[in-house]
């Protein structure tokens, strides 16, 4: 499959990019990493199309002391369910890191994205 390249730099918004006058694209392997991490930092309910995609950011993420097991289960309930990425190979996923940052307030989550061939590396 064949998506536009959303730019991932740190601090950058996702836009799409042009690079001499053309609108870049990714595939393969990129492009199953730019879909998991563009659905991780999706929040359930925004979607028009399909409020289910996205995690549920206000009930388990934005609250007070959140729990690092129940983060993990909501990552992994929509990164392995989603159909998108169940054609796309994805069969299993890895925690290498999940930590908060409370003091910045700031979740970091490192997976490892297993497919039937291959494995990839995600952080958001």
């Amino acid at each position: 499959m064949k998506s536009l390249f959303l730019n991932d730099a740190v601090g950058n918004t996702h836009d799409i990019v042009f690079e001499d006058g053309i609108l870049k694209t990714v595939s393969d392997e990129d492009y199953i990493k730019q879909k998991v991490k563009t659905l991780l930092l999706s929040i359930e309910g925004d979607f028009f199309l399909n409020t289910n995609i996205g995690l549920p950011y206000f009930d388990v993420f934005f609250v007070k002391n959140p729990d690092l097991d129940v983060i993990k289960q909501a990552v992994s309930d929509e990164v392995l369910n989603n159909d998108v990425l169940i054609k796309l190979g994805v069969t299993n996923l890895q925690f290498r890191r999940v930590n908060i940052d409370e003091r910045k307030r700031k979740l970091s989550v490192d997976i490892l994205i297993y497919t039937e061939n291959s494995s990839y590396g995600v952080n958001i």
